[in-house]
């Protein structure tokens, strides 16, 4: 795996600092004048600094924001009373690129409005709010913007055959543009789906049903899907499905009143992605609203 290319990088590795030098992999020394993002403006390998990283390390070096930490609330303290504004709240992050995201939402949850007065050529972070208040349309997305988009289908059944046919997303919306020929779009295409089935009575009370439902789209490789599910006495439903070079998936359902189902699938990756997860686990329950016995009753669902 690469690196993804974000920017052009200057060719110096440091591997040591001190103060206001670093030197690099070859030996060289610098004085060190970078400003900007990602600045230590206490000089490098301050030994209070280092000290306490060290200390914290060797008793604790991370845990979720969920539990108590008291080394928050006295960094709190800390500065309301070096600022003076020790009736306000600290909102602890990870970056400037959150600290902005989250000012721009609370402004505009409080106000209400859409647009940002920012200055030009200048750089707020790359959370998706403060990107799309950045004049720099290469990295440019929109904020509260409408994508409206159209689809249609068409389902056609009989007592024991059903087939359909449809395709969301007929207008291909671009999220980001291309500009001075490097290309950076991000598009819905448009998905074909088609399905069908048919069920067979083997018994009076055992009903089979073969399916399958092809996926289609621009870029993509052809999606097929096999299931084969089994009725019995209209209550209990067992079925398999194949969806080819990707996974395998069982599921099971029970009839528990009129008009309730419940039941559990689960589906397993046959892909190299199967590499890092073992599966997935489906507990369900269905609830027909309207379920009437004059209902027309497709036979997708047996």
């Amino acid at each position: 795996m690469n690196l993804f290319d974000v920017y052009p990088l200057y060719d110096v590795s440091p591997v040591k600092a001190n103060d206001v030098f670093i030197t690099d992999n070859k030996g060289n020394k610098y004085l060190d004048f970078y400003g900007g993002h990602g600045v230590v403006s206490i000089g490098h390998s301050n030994p209070h600094y280092v000290s306490k990283l060290k200390e914290q390390l060797d008793a604790i070096g991370f845990y979720s924001n969920a539990v108590q930490n008291p080394l928050q609330i006295e960094l709190a303290k800390k500065l309301g009373e070096l600022s003076g504004y020790k009736e306000y709240n600290l909102f602890l992050c990870n970056s400037g690129a959150e600290a902005n995201e989250n000012a721009l939402k609370l402004a505009s949850f409080y106000n209400g409005k859409k647009r940002v007065i920012t200055f030009d050529n200048s750089f707020h972070g790359r959370t998706s709010l403060a990107v799309s208040v950045t004049d720099n349309q290469k990295i440019n997305a929109p904020i509260n913007s409408t994508n409206p988009n159209l689809g249609a289908g068409a389902f056609y059944y009989t007592e024991n055959f059903y087939v359909g046919l449809s395709f969301p997303n007929m207008l291909e919306v671009s999220h980001l543009k291309t500009q001075n020929g490097k290309i950076s779009n991000v598009s819905e295409k448009m998905h074909y789906f088609v399905t069908s089935g048919y069920v067979f009575d083997l018994t009076g009370n055992l009903k089979f049903k073969p399916s399958t439902m092809i996926k289609a789209v621009s870029g993509a490789p052809l999606s097929i899907d096999v299931s084969a599910n089994f009725l019995f006495n209209e209550k209990v439903e067992i079925g398999a499905s194949y969806r080819l070079d990707d996974s395998v998936s069982g599921l099971v359902t029970f009839q528990i009143a009129r008009g309730f189902r419940m039941g559990y699938a689960y589906d397993y990756t046959i892909s190299n992605l199967g590499d890092y997860n073992d599966g997935s686990h489906e507990a369900f329950l269905l609830w027909d609203i309207f379920s009437t016995e004059k209902n027309i009753k497709s036979p997708r669902f047996f």
